[in-house]
């Protein structure tokens, strides 16, 4: 009876064993299922932070080419350039989507209905915002300082030819 009642024991401590190892597979699981959310996250805030930096690159940009305008103008072009520079960098993200995934796609309405191609959002929001672009740059480019149209230069070619003495 005591040799049945050690291999009760040993079953018993097998079992526990067991069930431990299934929880510890759960937990293994749900500790992946986390590590994933937060490389997820992590993944999402380096997009924004390069995303807020080529903002910002683009802003520099826009800013050297209109350092001319009046301090009477310079909060309006700001908050153009701003804008410009924000729309700039979402058309890019937008261009590439639609460049790796194209301008259409396949789309159903239900299970038993039949796919018919359809625009993809992306290249609707692209085409609103590239007209949104386009307004902006054209306002921007009309706040610039209005200079007198330049002459040619002269090259001096003429000069040369007529100071020669050989002819």
């Amino acid at each position: 009876m005591e040799i049945l009642n050690d291999f009760d024991m040993e079953t018993a401590k097998i079992g526990a064993e067991n069930a431990g190892f299934a929880g510890d597979t759960e937990r293994s699981s749900e500790f992946e299922e986390e590590q994933n959310r937060e490389l997820e996250r992590q993944a999402i805030k380096d997009a924004a932070e390069e995303r807020g930096r080529r903002i910002r690159k683009e802003q520099s940009r826009l800013k050297k080419l209109f350092r001319e305008i009046d301090a009477k103008s310079r909060a309006v072009v700001d908050g153009l350039i701003e804008q410009a520079a924000f729309l700039r960098v979402q058309l890019q993200e937008l261009a590439d989507d639609i460049n790796e995934n194209g301008t259409t796609e396949l789309f159903a309405q239900g299970k038993d209905q039949e796919p018919y191609e359809r625009q993809r959002p992306a290249a609707n929001v692209y085409n609103s915002m590239n007209a949104n672009y386009q307004k902006i740059i054209k306002q921007l480019n009309e706040l610039l300082p209005k200079s007198a149209p330049k002459t040619p230069v002269e090259e001096g070619f003429r000069d040369f030819v007529n100071g020669r003495e050989d002819l």
